[in-house]
């Protein structure tokens, strides 16, 4: 229960617990004073299994109004009945007594002060937290002149007190971790259709009328809610003004969070929680009205002088709410190391084109030291509230360095993008190209969203683009890459050690190593981990795989001349490929704990130290090539002890021939819908 308390008292607005005299929660500051009306609404939702006591049919809704008034009768009015008291204090780390102390500025008995033109929200609350739970975010909308209308489903939460001398309605904490799919699919479908009923003529509107309060206009209406609620607010009606997600996904059918597809802004402001949508932002749109900086901040931008200097002191001159355009009709170079941490609040437009040197030599003496597997960066973008958009294009000139590498391979090649230390921000509407080491690094972040993002590196000879992920995400959190394609010669995402709640969706991948979990454990003595990860909506194309977990023995190992290790130890847990479809591809699906070792045997004498948990492979189809033909997926782990729980469901994957066998060794083969062969057949992956 520690994340319900967490969100719990963020949502109450509690500034202080320590005295044990009444405690009033937070005071909304809009013009009105609130009221607060309740009623029941009989309402009948078959075949529901939160329905209280366990009666699979759920007879009644719970409708608390919270509506701008001009009086207030009462000083104060108690938060919490004690039966919640007692059922959340110890929840929440709060003891009953101190719990019942709280009180809230809520007028119940004043009359609504309402106007044909008082705009109304709906609100939907989700896992089991019951609307009071809301109640300082809810009066604050409503001091602020908003009709707001919470609906609650008795047996969901805990206890439910009705109004007007019902009772309550009894449940329990519902177990959210231990719904099936079905479960959750069909939780969110009564949702959707209760509150379609509550807006509905002969629900809320007669409502209205019965009580004198005037006509409701429906057909504009705010929309907003918690967890799958949230999601199933914009599913209520098609007249959604605009809508925002407090926390998140549990479902599939939210990708366009955009209003039911009317293009209404509905951003998810998600947080903590398992696979959640992750903090989707409308792109930003690049503004060519902003005014051209001063001759100080003004680059050349003629595709050949070194503009390093010059984007510096824009960046510094526009820190702290400002606005850097880099216009389109123009090129800008750069030479030399830009340290972009420390933003805060700022636009970055860059709708011309960026390209950075390629001076080998003074690059490996200046470039940043990222300090993983040899990274260096051109740059580093990070702070807070900061937006990286435009359309344009930044080339990282990797040919001379893929030529170099051929022939020097332990010179360190920059990555093109590096974000390092930003919590809060976006990317988007950006072509990477060229880039001499991974396009993007994500390192030590959070809250960061990146969409629309074109990546292309390809060699023009022989000497190969040789690790040009697309994205590598480390020591990361609350991280989003969508809606974007990548043609290269390495992973197209890569979760590195220490990458937690990740989401992955509307992906295209040509020329890839996959959408892959590692390498992890390359390091002696840490610990590294992947938790909550989903990769969902990817095609993948000519590439060596397309879902794949990869961790190191527990045996030196070397990869390549500049990659080798082994001894790690960590885990992966709750990690979720779903809907990937394959064309051209070695192997659809990959877990191995033998990265970096030829002689796979050496693998099993000397199992991972990384534990393999929670991973479900679902919905994957396409067409494997002959590399490894008849297989088309090696699931292998190295002991029986450090795998567990790894499903495959619906997967058709096959080569050209028709066939589709996968080597298994160590898995529960009665969760894996493929055809398992015997392991001594198959093929180590690369």
């Amino acid at each position: 229960m520690k994340p319900i308390a967490a969100s719990a008292l963020a949502l109450l607005g509690i500034a202080s617990i320590s005295a044990r005299a009444e405690i009033l929660l937070y005071e909304p500051t809009g013009p009105y004073h609130v009221t607060q009306t309740q009623h029941v609404f009989n309402h009948t939702t078959p075949d529901d299994f939160t329905a209280p006591n366990g009666t699979g049919e759920g007879t009644q809704m719970l409708v608390t109004i919270y509506a701008p008034t001009l009086t207030a009768p009462n000083r104060t009015h108690p938060y919490i009945d004690a039966t919640n008291a007692f059922i959340w204090g110890p929840a929440l780390g709060l003891s009953p007594s101190l719990l019942s102390t709280f009180a809230t500025p809520l007028q119940p008995s004043a009359p609504l002060h309402l106007s044909p033109s008082t705009p109304t929200i709906l609100f939907l609350p989700g896992a089991g937290m019951p609307c009071f739970f809301y109640t300082s975010l809810l009066s604050e909308l409503a001091s602020s002149g908003y009709f707001v209308v919470a609906l609650d489903h008795p047996g969901e939460p805990p206890y439910l007190p009705l109004p007007d001398g019902h009772g309550g309605a009894k449940g329990a904490f519902p177990p959210l971790h231990n719904y099936t799919w079905p479960q959750y699919e069909r939780i969110y479908k009564h949702r959707v259709a209760d509150a379609q009923a509550l807006l509905s003529d002969a629900y809320l509107p007669a409502l209205v009328r019965e009580r004198g309060w005037g006509a409701l206009d429906l057909r504009k209406v705010g929309v907003f809610g918690h967890n799958a609620n949230g999601t199933g607010s914009t599913a209520a009606t098609v007249h959604v003004a605009a809508g925002a997600n407090l926390d998140g996904w549990y479902f599939f059918d939210i990708g366009d969070l955009t209003g039911n597809g009317t293009g209404t802004p509905y951003p998810d402001l998600a947080r903590a929680g398992p696979f959640l949508a992750l903090a989707k932002e409308e792109p930003r749109v690049p503004d060519a009205t902003w005014a051209r900086f001063g001759a100080a901040q003004s680059g050349h931008g003629d595709g050949t002088t070194d503009d390093s200097a010059h984007i510096a002191a824009a960046l510094a001159a526009c820190n702290g709410g400002g606005h850097v355009l880099f216009p389109a009709t123009q090129s800008y170079v750069v030479g030399e190391p830009l340290d972009m941490s420390g933003l805060a609040s700022i636009d970055i437009d860059i709708q011309g084109a960026v390209a950075f040197t390629d001076d080998i030599p003074h690059w490996l003496d200046r470039a940043f030291d990222l300090g993983f597997q040899n990274a260096t960066s051109f740059f580093k973008l990070g702070g807070a509230d900061v937006h990286v958009y435009g359309g344009g294009t930044i080339d990282g000139r990797g040919q001379a360095w893929w030529d170099n590498y051929a022939e020097n391979k332990h010179d360190r090649r920059p990555v093109l993008f590096a974000t390092v230390g930003m919590h809060g921000g976006s990317v988007s509407d950006l072509r990477l190209v060229n880039s001499p080491f991974w396009h993007n690094f994500v390192a030590n972040s959070s809250e960061v969203v990146f969409t629309n993002i074109s990546i292309r590196s390809v060699s023009d000879n022989e000497n190969f683009e040789k690790n040009t992920d697309g994205w590598d995400i480390y020591r990361s959190d609350h991280i989003t890459i969508q809606n974007s394609s990548v043609t290269n010669g390495d992973d197209c995402v890569s979760f590195k050690p220490n990458s937690t709640n990740i989401l992955v969706q509307n992906m295209s991948c040509n020329g890839t190593h996959g959408m892959s979990v590692g390498s992890l454990g390359q390091y002696p003595g840490r610990v590294d981990y992947v938790e909550n990860v989903l990769v969902r909506n990817a095609a993948m194309y000519n590439s060596s795989e397309g879902a794949r977990i990869k961790v190191w023995p527990d045996a030196f190992s070397e990869k390549s001349a500049t990659l080798a290790g082994g001894g790690g130890r960590g885990r992966v847990r709750n990690v979720t490929y779903d809907g990937m479809w394959l064309d051209n591809v070695d192997y659809g699906l990959t877990v191995t704990q033998c990265y970096g070792q030829d002689d796979e045997e050496e693998c099993f004498k000397h199992p991972s130290k990384l534990n393999i948990t929670d991973v479900t492979f679902r919905n994957v189809r396409g067409r494997s090539n002959r590399v490894f033909s008849p297989i088309v997926a090696h699931l292998v782990c190295s002991s029986p002890d450090t795998c567990s729980n790894i499903v495959a469901e619906n997967i058709d994957i096959r080569t050209i021939n028709g066939s589709n066998l996968v080597t298994c060794r160590n898995m529960d083969e009665d969760l894996l819908d493929v055809n398992c062969v015997d392991w001594s057949k198959g093929y180590n992956p690369a």
